[in-house]
């Protein structure tokens, strides 16, 4: 327990913080949450400085909860032992943990099973789910490729900042600081944040295009993205890499031979959580899209008013779909890297 309880800390602090800033759930079950109170003051007087006093009551908490979590956060990535993937002596847990892991695992399979089962009994009701799936063509479309992009582009950022936060000197901290101060953005927030930022004629022209809510999910998901890439650089041996930079022959062959594929793993799992969340993001997106750019989740939102069940439960399964693939693509490649890349726990 010692030895898990920064995970545990973390993982928690993590949840509490992506819980804490959605309204979109609540709002599925027509539960009033604060974080709602944003978007709702920034669409009836569309002055950002009072959405902003609104929402200081959500930073100051969610500030607080990263100041605890910092500690957690940065044991969570400490490093391993290279060599060895297993234990030579597996643990002997007690019957009563045995009895709460498995208690815990058939929760979790509830967790995914129930709604999926629910969401299928409700489509198969559709007497024509192929229209219904046809008449949201491009919302799918655009979805994928929102998603696929930001998976893509969030790995460079996040390639990097992840090395600042493993090295061992103190301006790790103020990285740490930064990465994990990003979380306790409401998203609502991060939405009038850019459209104040793009909005102004010496900006560029990108408000009111495509490229806002790309924007908006770089802007959220990121961080975690970080996060996630400077566990994985913690599990590849430093030793390793200076070897290479003293014996290469040209300029980023250490880069490209050693530490990528060594990274593959976590870039590989960064892109899908990614792909997954910006899939079904509804908060920012909601704030910075322009008319007729709507995405999967923001015709669902707004199917919910006229209370179409079935064509709700259809696209719903969409979504499952397609963040089903994007995760059992990212999980083989991780898979396929860590067997085929020595030198990985």
């Amino acid at each position: 327990m010692p030895l898990a309880s920064p995970l545990l800390l973390a993982s928690g602090g993590l949840l509490f913080i992506l819980s804490l800033m959605d309204y979109s759930i609540p709002y599925l079950f027509q539960v009033n949450v604060y974080s709602m109170e944003i978007f709702v003051e920034y669409s009836a007087s569309n002055e950002p400085v009072r959405a902003f006093l609104i929402s200081i009551p959500l930073l100051i908490l969610a500030a607080a909860v990263i100041f605890l979590s910092q500690s957690a956060l940065k044991n969570v990535t400490q490093s391993t032992l290279w060599h060895s993937r297993t234990w030579k002596t597996p643990p002997h847990w007690p019957a009563w943990f045995q009895f709460f892991l498995v208690v815990m695992m058939i929760i979790t399979a509830a967790q995914v099973l129930i709604p999926l089962v629910n969401l299928s009994i409700a489509a198969s009701g559709v007497p024509d789910m192929a229209s219904t799936v046809t008449s949201a063509g491009s919302e799918i479309i655009y979805t994928l490729w929102l998603s696929l992009l930001s998976a893509v582009l969030c790995i460079p950022l996040a390639a990097a900042v992840a090395p600042e936060l493993v090295r061992s000197k103190w301006s790790s901290t103020s990285w740490w600081i930064a990465v994990t101060c990003a979380l306790a953005i409401p998203p609502a927030l991060t939405g009038i944040g850019l459209i104040t930022v793009w909005n102004n004629p010496v900006m560029p022209p990108l408000y009111g295009s495509v490229i806002m809510p790309l924007l908006a999910s770089l802007a959220r998901f990121t961080p975690l993205a970080v996060i996630i890439l400077a566990a994985q650089l913690r599990r590849i041996d430093p030793l390793l890499i200076d070897a290479a930079r003293i014996l290469q022959v040209r300029p980023f062959q250490t880069w490209h031979r050693i530490w990528l594929p060594s990274a593959a793993p976590g870039i590989l799992a960064a892109a899908g959580i990614v792909f997954a969340l910006t899939a079904g993001e509804l908060a920012a997106t909601l704030i910075v899209a322009a008319p007729g750019q709507a995405t999967l989740t923001m015709r669902i939102y707004n199917l919910l008013h006229y209370g179409a069940t079935d064509s709700i439960a259809v696209l719903c399964l969409v979504i499952f779909l397609m963040t089903l693939l994007a995760g059992l693509i990212a999980a083989w490649a991780f898979l396929w890297r860590s067997r085929a890349v020595p030198g990985q726990v």
